[in-house]
């Protein structure tokens, strides 16, 4: 969203209330500030001190500098862009993103979509990549037993996964010009 007077990225998005009717304001930092501050006042001066609001902002704003060690994109970036910088970010930013992703997707689990053969099926890849990681664990520590029994399960599923439609012996009785023999 873009700030109601200068186009630049709005990073406050503020809303007061004149007369029971919300006056929403889209402002980049600079106007903000020039809002906040406007005839000299200063914002909740009418509240008298707020020593908690001070510290809540002061500890924000260092968590907007907070920098992901491997990209070194802030989460300041992220609230400008949208855009996380790397994988990683979703685990340095954990605390402050996980709520704006459930706020637009409505679960910070992806749930995804299955193919229209497995309707009613279950949904086995999860359970394929468990097995997997198993099974290579398995074989690091020399456990061959166990690493066959974990092959077995994989090929089982994996068959399992296969079209359940699909009959080998009706695909041989087609000729090749696809007249039935």
């Amino acid at each position: 969203m873009k700030c109601q007077k200068c186009g630049k990225q709005a990073v406050f998005h503020i809303t007061e209330m004149i007369d029971a009717t919300p006056l929403e304001l889209h402002l980049c930092q600079d106007h903000a500030y020039e809002y906040l501050h406007q005839n000299g006042a200063e914002p909740l001066a009418e509240f008298g001190p707020t020593p908690c609001l001070q510290e809540a902002t002061d500890e924000l704003v260092a968590d907007d500098f907070q920098v992901c060690p491997y990209c070194r994109a802030g989460f300041q970036d992220f609230r400008m862009t949208t855009l996380v910088g790397c994988a990683n970010d979703y685990r340095c930013f954990h605390d402050r993103l996980e709520p704006v992703i459930q706020g637009l997707q409505g679960a910070t689990q992806h749930v995804g979509k299955r193919p229209l053969r497995s309707k009613g099926g279950s949904n086995v890849g999860p359970k394929l990549v468990r097995l997997r990681t198993k099974l290579a664990d398995a074989i690091e520590v020399e456990d061959y037993e166990l690493a066959s029994r974990l092959r077995d399960q994989i090929t089982e599923l994996e068959n399992r996964e296969r079209l359940p439609n699909s009959n080998p012996a009706s695909d041989s009785a087609c000729a090749e010009d696809g007249s039935v023999k």
